[in-house]
């Protein structure tokens, strides 16, 4: 009978190890996902200026495109920090001295955002909000 209950105890310890393990393990995993979380969040934070720097003018150049295609034979003006414009600048020539697409600079706006407007509508390419949502 004492062997039963010392084999049962020595059971239950060695459960009770187990779920301290297990327990200690969960706090590991969540303090690793944690900090690999801050590192990278970190990181982009770093990198977003330079990255969004060397796309911006590519994704306004790209969203122009379908909207000058779509909204043929329409003017279009292109709002955005005088920064902002000297990225598209190359590939809007044609559309300008087409008179189809007019820049405005707006010293206020961040570099990087733009709005696209025709007349009854627009669309605004705005990357910083991806740090807010």
């Amino acid at each position: 009978m004492r062997e039963n209950i010392a084999k049962r105890d020595r059971r239950i310890g060695v459960a009770d190890a187990l779920r301290q393990v297990l327990a200690a393990r969960d706090t590991d995993r969540a303090s690793i996902e944690r900090a690999t979380r801050e590192t990278a969040a970190a990181a982009l934070q770093t990198l977003f200026p330079t990255l969004l720097a060397r796309a911006a003018g590519a994704e306004i150049a790209a969203l122009l495109a379908d909207a000058l295609t779509e909204r043929a034979p329409e003017t279009l003006t292109l709002r955005a920090h005088p920064d902002t414009l000297a990225t598209v600048a190359m590939d809007t020539a044609a559309e300008r001295d087409a008179g189809r697409l007019a820049l405005a600079a707006i010293d206020d706006m961040p570099f990087g955002t733009a709005e696209i407007a025709w007349t009854g509508g627009g669309l605004t390419f705005d990357p910083p909000l991806c740090w807010t949502a």
